[in-house]
């Protein structure tokens, strides 16, 4: 029995329309399925990750500030029941330094929670 979904919904959630796509991560406890996460973006990439059944992934998000369209690729681990934001790789599709990566990380998990890209 799979002990993880992950859903994808487009469209009409629940009377409402939602121009970008909601998804949702569930974990199974106790045979029922529980939400673990949400997004507002889309998995560009699994990963196979080292000491967990759960893959590392790659999301995408989208953020238009003053006209500006960003889109932000930010990878996230498997850590106590849930998805931890672990750095953001690229903006839009341009991979962020090394030496910067920590400190735009930061900056960049501090939009995701604002804006609530990530629930």
């Amino acid at each position: 029995m799979q002990s993880y979904v992950i859903t994808l919904y487009c469209c009409s959630i629940w009377g409402k329309w939602f121009p970008a796509r909601r998804l949702l991560i569930f974990e199974r406890e106790n045979g029922k399925l529980v939400k673990t996460n949400g997004f507002i973006g889309y998995i560009i990439e699994k990963r196979a990750a080292k000491n967990t059944l759960y893959d590392d992934i790659v999301i995408r998000f989208y953020e238009k500030y003053y006209e500006q369209k960003y889109f932000y690729n930010c990878l996230f681990s498997w850590k106590d029941q849930r998805y931890e934001f672990v750095k953001c790789e690229a903006i839009n599709d341009i991979a962020i330094k090394s030496a910067v990566v920590d400190s735009v990380s930061i900056e960049i998990n501090k939009i995701l929670i604002d804006k609530q890209l990530v629930f």
